[in-house]
């Protein structure tokens, strides 16, 4: 089940102003196995190359995003 990804963007990502996006789905397991191969490096610092704005981000899907949702609402009601 992909409850994992890889948000790649380009632009203005840290402003919300994206020119563009690949969102790489899978498991853990897969998304790290692709963060770590050497072809996936070398196509980042290419296109860093190539773009401004690169970003690169993990992102939680399907159940885990709930899962991460429920850790932060419980976090959220201890500091309030």
């Amino acid at each position: 089940m992909a409850d994992s990804g890889v948000f790649i963007g380009w632009g203005e990502v840290v402003r919300g102003d994206v020119q563009g996006f690949v969102l790489l789905r899978g498991s853990q397991e897969q998304m790290d196995a692709v963060h770590n191969e050497e072809e996936f490096q070398r196509q980042l610092t290419r296109a860093s190359l190539i773009v401004e704005g690169l970003g690169i981000v993990p992102a939680a899907l399907g159940e885990e995003l709930g899962r991460q949702m429920s850790v932060y609402q419980n976090e959220v009601a201890e500091l309030a």
